[in-house]
């Protein structure tokens, strides 16, 4: 669980760097129309428990990174548990 953890962590890193308004002379910066607030220790708990339990990966496949889930345990909870940890973005691949 920990590795998911870690990994969830590196690619919300990367794809907020990734996503960061560019600002340039001529433009203003701009905001983003949704700010998520920060999940709590207990939904982040909740999370890690159903991405566990659906045994759900991060991997990187072709120099993307892609999350892994068996098809049969696909679902809003599991679903609701990647954007708990920021990778709700990332393409999903079944195993």
């Amino acid at each position: 669980m920990a590795d998911y953890v870690k990994i969830a962590r590196q690619v919300l890193a990367i794809t907020c760097t990734l996503s960061d308004p560019i600002e340039s002379e001529d433009s203003a910066p701009t905001e983003s129309a949704e700010i998520a607030p920060k999940p709590t220790p207990k939904e982040l708990a909740h999370a890690s428990a159903v991405l566990a339990k659906a045994g759900i990966r991060l991997m990187r496949i072709d120099g993307m990174d892609v999350v892994g889930i068996w098809s049969d345990l696909d679902g809003p909870e599991a679903r609701a548990a990647l954007r708990t940890y920021g990778s709700g973005q990332l393409p999903v691949r079944y195993l």
